[in-house]
């Protein structure tokens, strides 16, 4: 009896060992994601379900709020991987960071008009008061509305603010309009619901593509491949049950967001989400590179870069197939 004690104890033992040491043997991973419906999504049913430790990585969370401040703090060695909107693309084509994936298409960018204020259309800016975060794809849907409308950007008076002020300055008339994204756009729909909606990223598509993706810090890409890779994998069987049951991942979502799954239920419209299968299609036939140059393009013509940027830059179409070859 005494031997079979002492066996169980050392048995127990060797277990919590190797636990320990499988645990030693996981990767940190510094991830920047945004809270709301896009950028939360992924890494928040990965994490959940298990699929970053699957993939031997020890992921490290960090919420932004916009582009240009994650991707700074990308750049200074604080974060290894990140999701990014569309709007502060002008940055990642500087070729500073890496384009590693395609997350989903932003369709839910929002302008709207202050009730009572007469601003229906993108004509109505004209001389109006408009908050917007800079460098985010707030900025870049309220310039190409402008533009398409032949309205020079000095016509309306541009407000820059962070995302988190922009609702409490419109709710309380400070602003005549507002270009934003979720969660924003839910918590402002929710307060005002007879707000005007002046235009709608989704009014521009497919004419103008707008990809959410993932970008890589260049050093840790190069020093650290297989963990990349990895998270890559990981987040690409996260997106499989994106695509199948908004009952099974929402939940999760909101629980690692915080935001109410009824509020991040709404935000769903506003993005277009595309399978694992679709995504390795895009990158391959060169789709992926089609709605990055037009980004491009959009950048030049309001003024964010100089001229169009080559793909080649900044994204390695090959990494993300090969990262994802055995996924379905």
């Amino acid at each position: 009896m005494k031997k079979q004690l002492i066996f169980i104890a050392l048995l127990v033992l060797s277990l919590v060992a190797a636990s320990v040491s499988f645990a030693d043997n996981l990767t940190p991973i510094k991830i920047a994601y945004h809270n709301n419906i896009g950028g939360a999504s992924l890494v928040s049913i990965a994490n959940e379900m298990g699929f970053f430790k699957q993939e031997g990585l020890e992921p490290q969370f960090v919420r932004f709020s916009s582009g240009p401040t994650e991707i700074a703090a990308m750049l200074s060695g604080d974060l290894d991987v990140g999701y990014i909107g569309p709007g502060a693309m002008f940055i990642v084509m500087e070729g500073r960071v890496n384009y590693i994936a395609v997350d989903s298409i932003a369709t839910g960018d929002m302008i709207y008009g202050y009730p009572g204020r007469k601003i229906k259309k993108v004509k109505d800016l004209v001389g109006k008061k408009v908050g917007i975060a800079q460098g985010t794809s707030q900025e870049m849907l309220l310039r190409v509305a402008l533009k398409l409308n032949k309205i020079p950007i000095d016509k309306v008076q541009v407000v820059p603010m962070s995302p988190e002020n922009q609702v409490a300055a419109f709710s309380t008339g400070q602003l005549d309009a507002v270009a934003t994204y979720s969660p924003y756009t839910s918590q402002i729909k929710n307060m005002m619901p007879n707000v005007d909606l002046v235009l709608s990223s989704k009014d521009l598509y497919p004419k103008f593509t707008f990809p959410q993706g993932w970008i890589a810090n260049k050093d840790f890409m190069k020093k650290n491949p297989q963990a990349v890779q990895g998270f890559l994998r990981a987040i690409m069987k996260a997106n499989n049950v994106r695509v199948k049951s908004e009952d099974q991942w929402v939940p999760m979502t909101s629980k690692f967001s915080e935001i109410p799954a009824d509020l991040l239920k709404k935000d769903l419209p506003g993005i277009t989400v595309l399978t694992t299968p679709q995504l390795r299609k895009a990158f391959s036939n060169g789709t992926v590179e089609k709605w990055l140059n037009t980004l491009s393009d959009v950048f030049v013509d309001i003024g964010r870069l100089k001229s169009p940027i080559p793909t080649s830059q900044y994204l390695d179409k090959k990494f993300f197939m090969d990262a994802t070859k055995n996924l379905k």
